[in-house]
């Protein structure tokens, strides 16, 4: 899925120059917005896809609790064993 931004620019320009910018700073601005949509925002696809990253992220997370629990159990039930048969 292909989520893109646009900037009419155009438009911008037109309003600028309507509240009273000059041709100049008018281009400039809408240059540098244009600019910053281009390269700086995120769309939705890119926060699906940091969504799908992160849900990646937690199942591995999970697992590795699970086998922590698992190993911290062995270990405990391990050193219960030695103690018991030292403590005898």
């Amino acid at each position: 899925m292909n989520h893109t931004r646009t900037f009419d620019t155009l438009y911008n320009y037109e309003r600028l120059r309507k509240v009273g910018f000059d041709d100049e700073q008018a281009k400039e601005q809408t240059a540098i917005i244009a600019e910053l949509v281009a390269n700086d925002l995120s769309t939705k696809g890119d926060v699906d896809l940091i969504r799908n990253d992160i849900a990646l992220i937690h199942k591995d997370i999970t697992w590795i609790k699970i086998i922590g629990g698992i190993f911290g159990s062995i270990a405990t039930l391990g050193i219960t064993a030695i103690l018991t048969v030292l403590l005898r």
